[in-house]
């Protein structure tokens, strides 16, 4: 149910999968990166610029590159002399992943 969604997300991020992508995507906007993991991906440019913005003072999780929406790969790669060898790995993915979605298009 959407209306229960829109309260109980803050304590359960899951929840907003029952949310159309743009509204659950400006939600989730607001999340810290330890809790994006339970907001279902590939997400869009919007969302993945705001977590690139929050890059550049946490370490990015493993999983990050296969949520982030590629076009976001050259603000990561800009990310790369300050975040080291996380950021070179997250920016490894997304530019694989870009490939792919390039190839199949």
């Amino acid at each position: 149910d959407a209306e229960w969604a829109r309260v109980l997300w803050p304590r359960d991020p899951a929840l907003l999968a029952v949310l159309p992508q743009e509204e659950r995507e400006r939600l989730a906007a607001t999340l810290p990166l330890d809790r994006l993991a339970a907001v279902p991906g590939p997400w869009g440019a919007e969302l993945s610029r705001a977590v690139v913005a929050q890059l550049a003072a946490h370490r990015p999780p493993s999983w990050l590159g296969y949520a982030l929406d590629p076009s976001v790969l050259p603000e990561c790669e800009a990310l790369i002399e300050a975040g080291g060898a996380p950021i070179v790995r997250l920016c490894d993915v997304l530019a694989t992943r870009a490939a792919m979605l390039r190839e199949l298009s």
